[in-house]
């Protein structure tokens, strides 16, 4: 689509009945610049919810009633518009005129009744290590595909505009960002935002982080999951050496770092040293320094971000992977022996390549072929028709390392998603 992206035509809707009387059309970039209109209206708005936050401690019955009127008040103030889109009267995907090739995705605070209520049932609570969303709004301004990044009506939450490669595959767009977010960034994403035909209120941020020169998101991943049966018991040869990539040996040790629940990091001049180890990987080595600062109680995402940050523009070559190796020793860790029990585990032929690994698991093991199929991550420019970087190994490795953030991202996602199917394995054994 060589239209610009604020440039886009979509439907605008004066009332969340959309009918034909309350439709109109504007481009992305009129309708952004609604918010400077009903600034008063949303300030108002924020007024009321952070007074429903806060009397939450006091009066839940009384907060939830102000939650309701928060509610009501935004539906019936403020205009919508289905940024995804041009669609008729009733606004449904079967109204679509044209698609816009953008996804807007909402990454929101969970209400402390809710959140309560997940605690009392053990689960997780969305988005609640995120303290500070002008912070956040920064840390995703980094991220290459992101278009546009703003405030939502609440104050509590942000939302994104992302270009996409294909209206077509929206759905597994969707899928891709929701795992990378959460893989990388610990951040939920609404799930409502996987409707395409969704329409959302106008919000107003007098500092929003634009970018309309964003690379386009290409990445899918199927929503199917695959279905577990009963595994045969092929024979197993395991070289598990120097057949292995740094980061996948790195990965094997803090596997089992999580796995024993070892809070390694938890001291300042721990956490400092493990990620000046870690650093040496750059962007590949980011969400292992996650998984390991995450066990600790003072774990921070946006904090443990900016730290690593840090790490990276300062480091001088004296700690490196060698290092971390040795920590792990510290802790009798041996990735060589991490490795080997894995293959113990999996009881598959081990090859340096992983698309002959995969090969080997969709021959062995049915049940993992959608695991293994799950990433379609396209290694050319965006709109040709490429091989994957499981064709690819060794490039696949050196994306790790590449200075275009976009490699490194597919190169993460790629291997984290090979090992999963691994996992999925070593589960299914069990």
């Amino acid at each position: 689509m060589s239209t610009g992206i604020f440039e886009r035509t979509i439907s605008f809707w004066t009332s969340t009945k959309r009918s034909s009387r309350n439709r109109s059309e504007t481009t992305v970039g009129q309708f952004l610049a609604e918010g400077e209109k009903h600034k008063g209206t949303i300030t108002q708005l924020r007024k009321l919810y952070e007074n429903a936050t806060t009397f939450y401690r006091q009066d839940e019955g009384q907060s939830k009633r102000l939650f309701e009127e928060y509610k009501r008040e935004k539906q019936q103030l403020l205009p919508l518009a289905s940024i995804s889109g041009n669609f008729a009267e009733g606004g449904r995907l079967e109204n679509l005129i044209e698609p816009s090739n953008l996804a807007c995705l909402d990454i929101d605070a969970t209400k402390p009744h809710d959140a309560a209520e997940k605690r009392a049932k053990g689960e997780r609570v969305p988005n609640e290590h995120v303290t500070d969303w002008e912070e956040l709004k920064r840390q995703i301004s980094r991220i290459p595909f992101v278009a546009y990044c703003a405030l939502s009506v609440s104050g509590y939450g942000l939302y994104l505009i992302i270009p996409i490669k294909s209206a077509e595959n929206y759905l597994e767009h969707w899928c891709a960002l929701e795992y990378l977010f959460m893989k990388h960034y610990g951040l939920t994403i609404d799930p409502n935002t996987k409707d395409m035909s969704r329409a959302r209120f106008v919000s107003y941020d007098p500092d929003p982080y634009v970018n309309p020169n964003a690379r386009v998101f290409s990445a899918i991943v199927k929503e199917e999951k695959p279905d577990v049966t009963p595994l045969p018991t092929p024979k197993m040869t395991c070289n598990y050496s120097d057949k292995w990539s740094d980061f996948d040996k790195a990965a094997a040790c803090v596997d089992e770092i999580c796995k024993r629940g070892l809070n390694v990091s938890h001291e300042q001049d721990d956490w400092v040293r493990w990620g000046y180890a870690l650093s040496e990987m750059g962007e590949a080595g980011r969400p292992l320094f996650h998984r390991i600062s995450s066990l600790s109680s003072k774990y921070d995402h946006a904090v443990n971000d900016e730290k690593y940050d840090y790490l990276m523009r300062t480091r001088n070559g004296e700690i490196g992977l060698g290092a971390f190796f040795e920590y792990c020793k510290e802790h009798s860790i041996s990735f060589a022996d991490t490795i080997k029990r894995k293959c113990k585990q999996e009881a598959v032929n081990v090859t340096p390549n992983p698309q002959q690994r995969l090969e080997t698991l969709r021959a062995n093991y049915p049940s993992v072929s959608l695991l293994a199929d799950k990433l379609k991550l396209e290694v050319g420019s965006d709109g040709d028709d490429t091989p994957t970087l499981a064709d690819n190994p060794t490039l696949a490795k050196e994306w790790l390392n590449s200075s275009d953030p976009i490699q490194r991202m597919k190169a993460t996602m790629f291997w984290s998603t090979y090992n999963a199917a691994m996992e999925c394995v070593a589960k299914e054994r069990d």
